[in-house]
């Protein structure tokens, strides 16, 4: 059997430079020296290394003096090691690679791998690590000293298996995570970007990107309110640097996660900053910082919206709510002073949007094909042109609060009492929400049809999507048509399949409360929002989605101590009461 040294040895016989100056640079001089190579120099960002030895190696310089040499003169070796999200060792390989210069595999000779295994460029493997059939080791990853990786396991780009790890068969970890020592993984977990793993953690469970988990079994962290940022971002990176604001966060985790995802997707650095009134809010707890703003009622608000903007680099804002649009439109050129642009349309589709009677009229006058609507008190005045069941809800409202259908007058007085409300005659078919995307120039680049196949509390628990040209036609024409809508946005329709008839009852210019459907069937939104406001090519397709894919949401929640949510404790008796006969 060969040696390693055989199978992976250092690429050629070019001088050698080695990229930080810290403890991982003395495992790696030694694996060289094993290996017979030596290292030219190491470079390292602190001056106050510079001239001093390691290993009788010099520290000569900062890494700008990698320059000096042409990048097919000299191989790099990364000795920047980790113990959280490894940011600094994917930064260094990321920023020579994108000049030309090559990193080197590093595996020690005591290192077991299979002949079926893949160590991909820039990867190293320390001493005593088993690498089984099949495994895959990304560019940049770190496998340290006697981790063990089992077959089929996918270790992503630029990710840090620590001493002692134990990851079972078929584990897929995502880019730039670290699992900390001694940590086991069981087989077939998938575990996201971004993560950390605390040491000793047994996880037994997914975990989704970005989060950190410890213990045994690992369960993950809540970020707590004003901590610094899991995910820093690279010094020097800003262009490759994407920070966002999830406005009124509320229960919009999914949303929150696939943002984060789409950074990643994009190779973008960047964090999630999740802003609510409250901190009785299951995203503000998942995101990588949380801020409590005032209502934007408050004078205050603008003011400290703004503020954080400045502080975190923040580079768009997402609303999430009907009562944010309108404060974020008129506000925009604000945010756009500071370097943030906010995800929202024009005022004028926002007002259309917000109110169904103007929703009502617009859809009317633009001749798009919607239900009878009217007022309470003229369905009353008028009842021989109503046939019941009617369906009443709010003129402005949304999650179908205060949302009925009435059977006859007096369930319509009874329904209509304490707002003010209007009336629509009952739509046929079957109800879809189009989640659509329009770009900078207006132009409608994709939309996918999503059946309600059953709601809870006006928001769509299962849904599938549906390839419905009819549909998908109607609801791109409504978002073009409409005054400078942007971005992502959803129209409700509904379809008769008996007699191909349908009607347009709702716009709503923001993210809905399914999109992570449509992002899951192929049409990721919120990573073309991300790509028009980084100036980035714009990526959006058609009709590349997959039809017939089924979403069933199901309960999940977050679990915190009482004092990172701000709730008090009830007043009551603390100590058992006797028992009386």
């Amino acid at each position: 059997m060969k040696q390693n040294a055989d199978i992976y040895p250092i690429s050629s016989d070019k001088p050698i430079i080695l990229i930080g100056a810290g403890e991982h640079a003395r495992v790696l001089i030694d694996v060289l020296r094993l290996l017979d190579r030596e290292a030219l120099y190491i470079t390292d960002f602190n001056t106050d290394l510079h001239g001093k030895t390691i290993h009788g190696i010099q520290v000569a310089g900062g890494d700008e003096l990698v320059l000096e040499h042409e990048p097919d003169k000299v191989l790099l070796i990364n000795a920047v090691g980790s113990v959280q999200v490894p940011t600094a060792r994917r930064e260094v390989f990321e920023r020579f690679t994108a000049k030309g210069y090559t990193f080197s595999q590093v595996v020690h000779p005591s290192a077991v791998i299979a002949p079926t295994a893949r160590i991909e460029p820039g990867a190293q493997v320390m001493a005593g690590c088993v690498i089984q059939p099949n495994a895959a080791i990304g560019r940049n990853a770190l496998i340290n000293t006697n981790a063990s990786v089992d077959h089929d396991c996918v270790i992503g780009p630029h990710t840090h298996v620590a001493p002692g790890v134990t990851l079972s068969g078929n584990v897929h970890v995502g880019h730039s995570t670290h699992i900390g020592t001694g940590a086991t993984v069981i087989h077939a977990i998938r575990i996201g970007d971004e993560v950390v793993v605390g040491a000793g953690a047994s996880v037994v469970r997914d975990l989704p990107d970005g989060v950190t988990a410890v213990g045994v079994p690992a369960k993950p962290l809540a970020q707590k309110p004003g901590a610094p940022p899991r995910i820093a971002p690279a010094p020097g990176r800003s262009d490759r640097e994407c920070n966002i604001m999830l406005s009124a966060a509320g229960r919009r985790v999914a949303l929150l996660r696939l943002l984060r995802r789409s950074l990643g997707d994009l190779g973008l650095a960047g964090q999630v900053i999740a802003t609510d009134i409250s901190r009785h809010s299951s995203a503000f707890h998942d995101a990588d910082v949380a801020r409590i703003v005032p209502n934007y009622s408050d004078p205050h608000c603008l003011d400290e919206l703004l503020r954080i903007c400045q502080e975190y680099r923040i580079k768009i804002i997402v609303p999430t709510i009907d009562p944010d649009l309108p404060f974020y439109a008129e506000h925009h050129a604000r945010f756009e002073q500071v370097g943030t642009r906010v995800m929202v349309s024009a005022a004028e589709t926002i007002a259309i949007g917000n109110d169904k009677i103007a929703t009502h009229e617009w859809l009317v006058e633009s001749g798009f094909p919607t239900v009878r609507q009217t007022s309470p008190k003229r369905a009353l005045a008028d009842a021989d042109s109503w046939r019941y069941p009617l369906f009443v809800k709010p003129r402005r409202g949304s999650s179908s609060i205060g949302a009925v259908v009435v059977r006859n007058e007096d369930e319509l007085v009874m329904a209509t009492a304490n707002r003010e409300f209007i009336v629509q005659s009952l739509a046929r078919g079957r109800e879809y929400t189009c989640d659509v995307y329009i770009d900078r120039d207006g132009k409608c680049r994709c939309s996918v049809p999503r059946l309600r196949i059953e709601t809870r509390g006006g928001e769509v628990n299962k849904g599938m999507t549906v390839r419905n040209q009819k549909l998908q036609d109607t609801a791109c024409a409504v978002a073009e048509a409409l005054p400078g809508g942007a971005g992502v946005m959803n129209i409700q329709i509904f379809y008769d399949e008996a007699t191909d008839d349908l009607n347009v009852i709702e716009i709503n210019p923001r993210f809905g409360g399914g999109y992570p459907l449509s992002h899951e069937a192929g049409a990721p939104m919120s990573q073309w929002m991300i790509e028009e406001a980084m100036g980035l090519p714009l990526t959006a397709v058609e009709n590349e989605w997959t039809n017939g894919l089924v979403m069933l949401r199901y309960d999940d929640a977050l679990f915190l101590p009482r004092s990172e949510t701000g709730l008090s404790m009830p007043v009551g008796r603390t100590r058992r009461s006797p028992i009386t006969r």
